[in-house]
């Protein structure tokens, strides 16, 4: 009797007849290349967990045959999901809700609109502003992000601001957004609180009538001599101010009035050009997460491709883990 690795060696008897007679198993078959994987496969001799284990053919090969459905791949990690999509193997609507891609990948693929990435909470709207998918004025009108914080951020001009209502005067001067001269034409702050917060010398207040001499005078803001040649005060009283000349107008305290627009040293910010800049992207507000878009007629997102499953060799499959022994299926040979 031969055994059948001579026989074979010897060309005494094929293949075919050597696995139908269980001479010989699938592994040392394949290992002396007396069958090739595709036959193998075609017949039912080895499944293809058992030859992805041994690397006996790459998982492109195996797609393309149809031995194995693109589920099971990606659940093993076998091929990746960029792959996996451009081959058309799975649809973007079973890969998310699988978790084998991220939305990054999906947008820049061009794979999901928007609309529902945002209604899903796939990616929050401060990465969406951050990378210039909305623009501020649809994130207003949606109400994702009220004025006061979009202000704090620069991302809209007091013009605007006020001619919507958004902020009142008195939010707007201590801020710094708007000078004192265009709130008084605006009637928007009167006299007295512009002169407590030195917002206007006494001289215009005076020459528009805003103060009467009565106030200068307690104030120390106009002298004696200017009192009388106007018609002030008379004589009586003007001497009896503790022996002091009324102090000089706009000398109060002996410090000057701040000139009109200089609060605190600083020039009022002049409407509408806060810090010079142009609105700045919404959504860094404090972390707060912004309503989901969806209504921004389908406006596509755009972010870098970030692949999940990288190829785990050169042959570019992920290798299978199981049993060592590789079972004969007989009687499938034709």
């Amino acid at each position: 009797m031969v055994d059948a690795a001579s026989a074979w060696s010897e060309g005494w008897v094929d293949a075919a007849s050597a696995w139908s007679e269980g001479w010989v198993d699938a592994a040392s078959a394949w290992s002396e290349g007396w069958v090739d994987a595709a036959s193998a496969w075609s017949e039912g001799w080895v499944d293809a967990a058992s030859a992805w284990s041994e690397g006996w053919v790459d998982a492109a090969s195996a797609w393309s045959e149809g031995w194995v459905d693109a589920a099971s791949a990606w659940s093993e990690g076998w091929v990746d999901a960029a792959s996996a999509w451009s081959e058309g193997w799975v649809d973007a609507a079973s890969a998310w809700s699988e978790g084998l891609v991220d939305a990054a990948s999906g947008w820049s693929e061009g794979w999901v609109d928007a609309a529902s990435a945002w209604s899903e909470g796939w990616v929050d709207a401060a990465s969406a502003w951050s990378e210039g998918w909305v623009d501020a004025a649809s994130a207003w009108s949606e109400g994702w992000v009220d004025a006061a914080s979009a202000w704090s951020e620069g991302w809209v001009d007091a013009a605007s601001a006020w001619s919507e209502g958004w902020v009142d005067a008195a939010s707007a001067w201590s801020e710094g957004w708007v000078d004192a001269a265009s709130a008084w034409s605006e009637g928007w702050v009167d006299a007295a609180s512009a002169w407590s917060e030195g917002w206007v010398d006494a001289a215009s207040a005076w020459s528009e009538g805003w103060v009467d001499a009565a106030s200068a005078w307690s104030e120390g803001w106009v002298d004696a001599a200017s009192a009388w040649s106007e018609g002030w005060v008379d004589a009586a009283s003007a001497c009896q101010r503790d022996g002091l000349m009324l102090r000089a107008l706009g000398q109060r305290d002996g410090l000057m009035l701040r000139v009109l627009g200089q609060r605190d040293g600083l020039m009022l910010r002049v409407l509408g050009q806060r810090d010079g800049l142009m609105q700045r992207a919404l959504g860094q507000r404090d972390g707060l997460m912004l309503r989901a878009l969806g209504q921004r007629d389908g406006l596509m997102l755009h972010a870098q491709l970030k692949p999940m499953f990288p190829f785990s060799n050169e042959r570019g499959c992920k290798h299978l883990v199981t049993d060592d022994d590789v079972s004969m299926k007989p009687g499938l040979i034709s």
